[in-house]
């Protein structure tokens, strides 16, 4: 048994032993939107899809059309790929952006202490674009212009609409159709500011600024294999039989 004198000993050491502080969080400070949009011009955008997953703020700046303004006086324009795939068994065809694979931090658990290794980027992926169904893009004629991509037409489910993806954002909206541009079965081309849409009974020429579509007419019919034209410094160029020709859009005949 333990005399009295020991016990109280054993209390007073007992009592002395210090307590490990409880660390304190330090709050986030808030930055304005107007310093965000400012840091977020200088970044690049490859950097856009991971930091639009932050917060639903970062994610509605990222968005705004005054950020690609800002972008565009600081000389920070850059081109983007973006994707469209569809696989099995998944019959929605989605859409995907390249960026930049995020810095991972990767914590070791110790005894008596943490250590923190920072593993760098290396290479980049596919990023999944949140947008909803935006019709078959297989067969269909793809054209950029600034920073929106038009989706014209689809050979298995063919569509008179004119669907656009602004890059910007990464929404769809709706453009004028045509009741002909569901008949376009080839890529399109974009010369002098009018896209021109291969497939069908004649040749179409749609102008996105006006929203208007005409046609050029059977001179511009086109049986063409899909991979036999280009469009080249503003020139739609075509090789087929063993030659190549190129289209006058204002004679609206093709020269060799």
């Amino acid at each position: 048994m333990s005399s009295p004198e020991e016990k109280k000993k054993r209390k007073r050491m007992s009592t002395t032993k210090k307590k490990k502080p409880t660390p304190q969080s330090t709050p986030n400070p808030s930055l304005s939107d107007d310093l965000l949009l400012s840091c977020f011009a200088r970044v690049s955008r490859l950097y856009y899809p991971t930091l639009s997953l932050v917060s639903k703020t970062f994610q509605s700046i990222l968005a705004w059309p005054e950020l690609y303004k800002a972008r565009s006086s600081l000389g920070r324009k850059e081109s983007c790929l973006y994707v469209c795939l569809l696989s099995d068994p998944d019959p929605i065809p989605r859409w995907y952006t390249l960026c930049r694979k995020p810095d991972r931090t990767l914590t070791t658990n110790g005894d008596t202490m943490k250590l923190k290794k920072k593993k760098k980027s290396s290479g980049y992926v596919l990023a999944k674009l949140p947008t909803p169904h935006s019709g078959p893009a297989n067969w269909s004629g793809l054209v950029t212009l600034g920073s929106d991509i038009y989706n014209f037409g689809g050979s298995e489910e063919p569509s008179s609409s004119v669907l656009i993806l602004d890059s910007r954002s990464n929404t769809w909206r709706e453009g004028r159709g045509s009741k002909h541009a569901g008949e376009a079965k080839l890529p399109s081309g974009r010369v002098d500011g009018k896209v021109y849409i291969f497939g069908g009974d004649n040749g179409l020429a749609y102008r996105p600024k006006e929203g208007q579509w005409e046609r050029v007419g059977w001179e511009m019919d086109t049986d063409w294999p899909w991979f036999s034209f280009a469009v080249i410094d503003n020139v739609l160029c075509n090789y087929i039989e063993g030659g190549f020709r190129w289209y006058d859009t204002t004679a609206r005949l093709w020269k060799v």
